[in-house]
């Protein structure tokens, strides 16, 4: 046959014969002979759909007829002939809460009436009056106590026959609340004295201070602080007033500088955060500077004193100090051998400086490095410090004539302070 009349070739769906296979396969279930590639597993998609799908109407018309059945059911706690699926669940979830209402009113019954219930004759069953009781109660139970607060504040109100102490100062008011503390007031002195004299109330605070050392009951008592702060300020400002004449060095003294802080520096020791005294330091330069001063300290139980020198030397003045001392120690304790010093320090020269200065600060054990053991100044080069003084009574610290006291004792010891501050410049 010519080419021309031949018949026209099938064309090939795609996929190949497995294709055609699947697409001449019957619909539904039933299996095609052969499958392959493919057409297989579109095959099992296909049936694995319908399946699905089948599966999934059955449950939707099961649980229409659960719903209706739960619909019909009769309520309370009769349970219906068949319950299935969801139906079931709600049936017994329904049951459950029934019996709690029932319980909980069965309980507030027992604790209203004190019996267990059973003379209502119902045998403890759920009935709509228990239930409609238990509900009631529930919600009760879920408001919020809104007024829990003036509950309590009610019960801590004070009794009537407790009204005569409310009227002595207990500080509560009706309701039990405690009243704000109230700070105590600024302290007077009884009788007048002259300017610069210290009065009873600043021992007081200091005596308090130092068995209260805290900011609590520092932040409590700050008015008696203040009385007790401008009472030391003022004997402070005489003394510095009758130096000046006779040292000229002390003319430009910042006063602000020379009182020392009540604050302590919390970093050294543990003493507590305030000083449990009140002093003042006057010297050329400030408290800071190298050059010898005075100093007097007010505190209770004996522990005042006035003193004059060179108190906590750095190293570099302290060296100048003990080569002062090996040179010439005769010109440094001169200045001390005056009938005056001896009267009014017990002692003079240079028994006074060694006595008072170590019991200042604790003197060397042993010689400096460098300095023979057997020199002649020996106790003197031992020394930390070089200071003179004398411990004041409390009886002497509240007399009247306390600043010129100490005016007489800081003018005793003026050419002592002008030798060291010479061999210092």
């Amino acid at each position: 046959m010519p080419p021309e009349h031949k018949a026209p070739r099938k064309a090939k769906a795609p996929g190949g014969d497995a294709a055609a296979a699947d697409a001449d396969a019957p619909k539904g279930d039933a299996k095609p002979a052969v499958l392959r590639g493919w057409a297989k597993k579109r095959h099992d998609a296909r049936v694995a759909s319908e399946a699905a799908k089948i599966d999934a109407a059955s449950r939707d018309a099961g649980e229409d007829n659960d719903a209706q059945a739960d619909a019909d059911a009769p309520k309370g706690d009769a349970k219906p002939a068949v319950l299935r699926g969801w139906a079931k669940k709600r049936h017994d979830a329904r049951v459950a809460s029934d019996a709690a209402k029932a319980d909980a009113a069965s309980r507030a019954g027992d604790g209203d009436d004190g019996d267990d219930g059973s003379a209502s004759g119902d045998g403890g069953k759920s009935t709509p009056a228990k239930r409609k009781a238990a509900s009631d109660g529930d919600r009760k139970s879920k408001q919020p106590r809104a007024d829990s607060a003036a509950a309590r504040a009610r019960s801590r109100r004070v009794p009537e026959s407790d009204s005569a102490s409310e009227d002595s100062g207990s500080g509560e008011d009706e309701f039990g609340v405690i009243e704000r503390i109230k700070l105590p007031e600024r302290p007077q002195p009884d009788v007048e004295s002259p300017r610069g004299s210290i009065y009873p109330f600043t021992l007081d605070f200091l005596l308090d201070l130092a068995a209260n050392n805290n900011s609590e009951w520092f932040r409590l008592n700050r008015p008696r602080y203040e009385a007790a702060r401008d009472n030391f300020n003022e004997l402070a400002a005489v003394v510095h007033e009758r130096l000046v004449p006779l040292d000229a060095d002390l003319a430009d003294i910042d006063m602000r500088r020379a009182l020392f802080r009540i604050n302590r520096d919390v970093r050294f020791g543990n003493a507590g955060p305030y000083r449990i005294n009140l002093s003042v330091q006057l010297q050329r330069g400030g408290k800071a500077s190298p050059f010898a001063g005075y100093y007097v300290m007010v505190q209770p139980g004996g522990k005042s004193v006035v003193s004059a020198g060179v108190f906590y030397p750095d190293a570099h003045v302290l060296q100048r100090l003990r080569d002062g001392f090996a040179s010439d120690a005769e010109a440094i304790c001169r200045p001390l051998e005056s009938a005056a010093v001896k009267e009014r320090f017990g002692q003079k020269g240079r028994d006074l400086v060694l006595s008072f200065s170590a019991a200042h600060t604790p003197p060397l054990k042993t010689g400096p490095r460098g300095v023979a053991k057997d020199h002649p100044q020996i106790d003197l080069i031992c020394l930390k410090c070089c200071v003179v003084g004398r411990q004041i009574p409390d009886s002497e610290v509240l007399a009247p004539d306390l600043p010129e006291r100490l005016a007489a004792d800081l003018a005793a010891l003026v050419p002592f302070v002008r030798a060291l501050n010479a061999l210092l410049e």
